[in-house]
């Protein structure tokens, strides 16, 4: 998250103070998955 905050919103990045602010980012990760083959067991 870092790099890309420093590398698009540079402004943002000097704003930022990590210590405080890091731990209460709310991160929600989404996941797709697609099973294209099975092993022997079904």
């Amino acid at each position: 998250m870092g790099r890309e905050l420093i590398a698009y919103h540079p402004a943002i990045w000097k704003k930022v103070k990590w210590e405080e602010d890091y731990p209460n980012i709310l991160i929600e990760p989404k996941v797709s998955v697609e099973i294209v083959h099975h092993g022997i067991i079904n």
